[in-house]
């Protein structure tokens, strides 16, 4: 990448990690100080930003955010924002319609190579995301077949968004073919157990600190 072009990583888990830790900005501070860095974790509900980035989104500090959204550590900020705050940088970061369908041929790609020929999808780009994802499967750059829930993963109001959107329109789930159908409807109500993010009862057995 260029300086100053967006380097995006996901699908970390910080349990299978040899140090049982979330990334750093740090961290990604000495691999690529000049550019924008995302470190998503597998549940797309946290992210780990760089000092580059948290200063694209303005983050200095937890002030004005949900509580336990912008971790901190010795009074500084660790670069794991989550939930909706961490969304907020999410929407900043632009994906072509090439990046997006190079990543749906890999994914088929990995899919066929373990004997996997159908999915329901979870999670794409939005409209665009679906649009791209049809035509892939119509032209036969990709061979799995897709049954994709209504969903945008760029933040919770572009959920919101779409969801209206598609409502609008009159099409209820299962429209489309053998090869490529639309879903339900996917929604964001709370966080992630395992991140972990969403509120619970109780303290989580692993971090009393955490409610």
């Amino acid at each position: 990448k260029k300086p100053g072009e967006w380097i995006r990583l996901q699908g970390y888990d910080q349990n299978k990690l040899i140090d049982q830790r979330h990334p750093t900005r740090w961290d990604l501070d000495d691999i690529a100080p000049d550019n924008p860095v995302q470190c998503s974790r597998c549940c797309n509900h946290m992210a780990v930003y760089n000092t580059c980035a948290l200063k694209l989104g303005g983050f200095t500090g937890p002030d004005n955010y949900p509580e336990g959204h912008v971790v901190m550590e010795n009074g500084e900020m660790t670069g794991l924002l989550k939930e909706s705050t961490h969304m907020l940088l999410l929407e900043m970061i632009e994906k072509t319609d090439a990046e997006v369908l190079e990543g749906i041929i890999a994914a088929d790609q990995i899919f066929l190579s373990n004997g996997i020929t159908s999915i329901h999808d979870a999670g794409v780009d939005g409209f665009s995301g679906v649009g791209i994802m049809e035509k892939a499967t119509r032209e036969g750059k990709i061979k799995t077949k897709i049954y994709a829930l209504i969903f945008d993963t760029n933040g919770k109001q572009p959920i919101i968004n779409m969801i209206r959107h598609y409502c609008g329109t009159g099409l209820k789930s299962g429209f489309g073919n053998e090869h490529f159908s639309i879903g339900a409807c996917k929604l964001w109500m709370d966080g992630s157990t395992s991140g972990p993010s969403c509120a619970t009862r109780e303290p989580y057995s692993h971090d009393p600190n955490l409610p």
